[in-house]
């Protein structure tokens, strides 16, 4: 149970991690477009979060309690907020920009990671035992369908490069 219990907790930290990595990439950008995208996400991190909490009460898990897992991904996300706040402060708006949507997608990646292994786990429990981290993947599942293959610095680095705009998977070429 104990690793049941790191897991869930690094989830939770993951997901109160991508909040703020997701208001301060926010704050890299003037792309009203691109805020309301990362405002979205935010909500459904803090959505997340929540379940989390309650799957952990329904476990008799303490929500607060530190774990090692808990504490290195606390520090990735105070490091790519760093690295956000580095990218703002450079004066560059356009890269503050990409850097600010690739440290969202490095988020989306941690989240994502972590829901496909609750998910399995889940599956591996019995009926009773895994039931809460079931529906709790059942409801995030729906969410994380398309993030990672829609990602915003795809489309802002074919931009940039000139090759065009990324859509559905396709580069159309910029003439």
């Amino acid at each position: 149970m104990r690793r049941v219990e790191d897991l869930l907790l690094e989830a939770l930290e993951t997901e109160l991690g991508c909040i703020t990595i997701c208001e301060t990439a926010i704050s890299c950008t003037t792309d009203l477009r691109l805020q309301r995208e990362w405002q979205a996400e935010r909500e459904e991190a803090r959505s997340r979060a929540a379940c989390l909490r309650r799957v952990c009460a329904s476990l008799s898990i303490g929500a607060d309690r530190e774990s090692i897992g808990r504490c290195v991904v606390r520090t990735l996300a105070r490091s790519l907020q760093r690295v956000m706040r580095m990218a703002r402060n450079s004066g560059d708006e356009y890269a503050a920009r990409v850097i600010g949507a690739e440290c969202v997608v490095l988020a989306r990646l941690k989240v994502r990671q972590n829901w496909e292994v609750i998910g399995d786990l889940a599956r591996a429990m019995s009926a009773a035992d895994g039931r809460p981290l079931r529906e709790a993947h059942a409801l995030v599942e729906r969410q994380q369908e398309c993030h990672l293959y829609h990602t915003r610095a795809r489309r802002l680095w074919g931009e940039a490069l000139g090759v065009g705009k990324v859509q559905n998977g396709v580069v159309a070429l910029a003439r």
